[in-house]
């Protein structure tokens, strides 16, 4: 080796090539030599098959006859003309020799020859011998049942052809050798020079310093090569004097990554496509408790939330499918097992391609934050209830104080029948108002449910708006185009929504100004900010010029007892725009209140169109009818009463005598069904029945009433209960009940229902 690195190129080259070419000439006689013999071989031994298979054939039939000498004549015939072949014999099923071609009798060495196993076609087997390597190939006859045909076949005379030829190569290789030192000696000596020069610049190059350029000596490879040189030793200047300054600027970046990743509050992982974290911070090691480097490696659900397999709301998962960001709420767990709420917000990790390789999450403990807004709910669900509870001790200390003040009066008054009248008068009109606030009531929180009926909505604003009483210098308009689309609404309800708005402009505006209720069909997208269902709805938009809604107010808007006016009878209960929300609500739409840019208040309702809706028609209206004559009926009626409670049933007794009527009264409802079917079966059957739905531990109005129309279908009944939020009180008349009695009543409400069903 030491004397290789003293030579010059071209001594160099030359010896190189001389090596090159005589070790190809000795790999390609290798290689010809194996592939020649395999070849012969392989063309021997299929021969021998060949051969083996026909006399195999053409000995069966000397076999099965017992005709050993035509038998043996085969394979002398076969022996005689074939030089390649060593033997033929063909053995017994039991390995006896039946008939062989060997001079000398059979070889010992060939007594355990193997034979082909069952099932088997042929079986090749190859052994040393005295003559030489013989392969043996051994063909069953007739399946091995009439024995086994072996023949052998010498390979010395292919190995004879094999030395012949390689001798050949040997020869030609050397040659190729001679030839090659000799033509790289006369090559390197016309490239050493410019070589030399161009291996000096290499090696000034390699030390770190620029060479100067090189004369180039022609437009052959070595001139271009020194040409591309020259040009490479300026670029890599070049390339030098950037690369200094883009890694100056590289370190200062990956300082302040590092700085900001590892200093930041929050945890940041980054997470492969199969789940198993490659790099997470201290932000994330801190959170849980834990050595950040404790994470690499390892799956992230098993070391963020303690599970098995992929997270049902892993974020990272949809990022990965979907290519974008996502985000979700969950619950992480410390090494000492403590829960904490966090937010995960995870970013798709895309390569050069598109294709998504993993996902970065950035995860923020947002324990604090969920209770702090836990507490400010509860303590505004607190100071809701505060005004609620306080709204309502108000209204029903008032409203109690003149039901008390007035029948202490009317005691006093007795001896004068006028004056008591007088003050029972204000007394009822006190219960009315009463009864109204808890309607009120069960309408903002659970009751009132509605009893949705198709409404052209365009009739409807147009009857409702031109009945309402604007009072003076208010200018009213209404904006409600044909096409506007049908809607499901209880008439009655939607009807308190439109008062209570319009109540709360005009109200706004004392010195007057202008109200504007105009309605539109709209659509809501998927993606809308609107907590609706995406659809079709109607837009209804009440909007005035007054002072508008403050900032300080308009959270609270829609907040039961919650007003700017000073509380009573006369001024307000503070309920009205909150049982215009819990309506809406129950309709499945949504209100909101807001400023319009113009100036002046905007209420905002968006109600669900009737998709069914083909046509618009105009609703019937409702019709009232109140007054008592306290006067009997021209003819009595005999009436079942459900009814448990004993003060009511002794004032619906009065009630009912008064107006004429014969009454009978059951407390449980089973008793209820055992009157009305006596009653039936006598052939004196109630006409009518007023079933208490709320009977305490028995069988409450609805039930009886059931049973009773079993047998006695025609049964006409009104349902009377003091929970108008129950169902059947709001849709009686799919319950068969003709009409609803809600508690309480007046004696002129009652002789009205009865009057509508007689």
């Amino acid at each position: 080796m030491k004397i290789l690195n003293g030579l010059r190129l071209r001594w160099k080259l030359s010896l190189l090539i001389a090596f090159m070419m005589s070790t190809m000439g000795l790999i390609t006689i290798s290689v010809i030599d194996h592939r020649m013999e395999e070849a012969l071989l392989e063309a021997l031994t299929e021969k021998a098959a060949s051969i083996a298979g026909n006399l195999a054939i053409d000995s069966v039939d000397p076999i099965l006859v017992d005709n050993r000498i035509l038998l043996h004549q085969l394979m002398l015939n076969v022996y005689s003309n074939e030089s390649d072949i060593s033997y033929i014999f063909i053995a017994n099923p039991d390995n006896s020799i039946l008939c062989h071609t060997f001079n000398n009798g059979f070889p010992s060495d060939l007594q355990s020859i193997s034979h082909p196993g069952a099932g088997a076609k042929s079986l090749h087997q190859r052994f040393e011998t005295e003559e030489g390597i013989v392969h043996d190939i051994s063909i069953p006859i007739l399946k091995g049942k009439a024995g086994y045909l072996h023949l052998g076949v010498n390979a010395s005379r292919q190995d004879e052809k094999i030395a012949a030829m390689n001798r050949d190569l040997i020869q030609l290789a050397f040659m190729g050798a001679l030839l090659g030192f000799l033509v790289a000696f006369l090559a390197g000596r016309m490239m050493g020079k410019p070589l030399s020069a161009l291996a000096d610049a290499v090696k000034l190059t390699g030390r770190g310093e620029i060479s100067p350029a090189l004369p180039v000596t022609g437009d052959d490879e070595i001139g271009i090569l020194t040409d591309k040189f020259n040009r490479m030793s300026a670029d890599l200047q070049t390339y030098l004097e950037e690369r200094d300054e883009a890694e100056t600027a590289l370190k200062q970046s990956e300082s302040l990554y590092r700085s900001l990743v590892e200093n930041i509050d929050f945890g940041i992982t980054y997470i492969d496509s199969d789940h198993t974290i490659i790099m997470a911070n201290n932000g994330q090691g801190r959170m849980f408790g834990r050595d950040p480097e404790s994470f690499i490696g390892k799956k992230c659900f098993n070391e963020f939330e303690k599970r098995e397999h992929t997270c049902p709301h892993c974020p990272g998962a949809t990022s990965m499918i979907t290519g974008k960001p996502a985000q979700v709420e969950a619950e992480g767990i410390r090494k000492d097992g403590s829960r904490f709420s966090v937010l995960i917000r995870s970013f798709p990790v895309k390569d050069p391609d598109g294709k998504v390789t993993g996902f970065i999450e950035v995860v923020e403990d947002i324990t604090e934050r969920l209770q702090l807004e836990k507490e400010i709910s509860k303590a505004r669900q607190m100071e809701s209830i505060g005004v609620l509870a306080g709204g309502i001790a108000h209204d029903f200390n008032n409203l109690l104080t003149a039901v008390f003040g007035n029948i202490e009066l009317a005691k006093l008054f007795l001896k004068d029948p006028e004056a008591a009248r007088e003050r029972l008068v204000d007394a009822e009109g006190a219960c009315a108002q009463a009864k109204n606030l808890t309607g009120q009531l069960l309408t903002f929180s659970k009751g009132g449910s509605p009893i949705r009926e198709k409404t052209a909505l365009a009739d409807f604003l147009r009857e409702t708006c031109l009945a309402f009483p604007f009072g003076a210098g208010i200018e009213f308009n209404l904006e409600t185009p044909d096409s506007i689309r049908e809607v499901m609404t209880d008439r009655q309800q939607l009807e308190r929504v439109v008062t209570n708005i319009l109540e709360n402009s005009c109200e706004a505006m004392p010195s007057g100004g202008s109200i504007t209720v105009a309605a539109a069909n709209v659509s809501v997208a998927p993606a809308s900010s609107l907590p609706l269902s995406p659809g079709n709805y109607v837009e209804i938009k009440f909007t005035d010029n007054g002072p508008g809604i403050s900032p300080e107010i308009i959270g609270k808007i829609f907040d039961p007892y919650f007003t700017t006016k000073d509380m009573g009878s006369d001024k307000g209960t503070g309920l009205g725009l909150s049982i215009c929300h819990s309506i809406i609500a129950k309709h499945k739409g949504h209100i909101r209140a807001g400023n319009h840019p113009a100036g002046g208040a905007e209420f905002t309702i968006y109600l669900p169109a009737d998709e069914s809706a083909k046509e618009a028609g105009t609703d019937a209206a409702r019709k009232k009818q109140t007054g008592t004559s306290g006067k009997a009926p021209s003819d009595s009626l005999r009436i079942l009463v459900l009814e448990d409670e004993s003060v009511v049933i002794e004032t619906l007794t009065r009630m009912l005598e008064h107006l004429g009527y014969e009454a009978e009264f059951a407390m449980e409802g089973e008793a209820a069904v055992r009157l009305c079917r006596e009653a039936t079966d006598s052939g004196t059957p109630f006409d009518l029945g007023i079933m208490d739905l709320a009977i305490q531990d028995g069988m409450g109005g609805l039930e009886a009433f059931r049973k009773i129309l079993s047998f006695a279908p025609d049964f006409k009944a009104v349902v009377s209960s003091g929970y108008t939020d129950d169902p059947v009180m709001a849709d009686y008349a799919a319950y068969g009940f003709k009409e609803t009695l809600p508690k309480p009543f007046s004696i002129g409400k009652l002789e009205e229902t009865i009057r509508k069903i007689r």
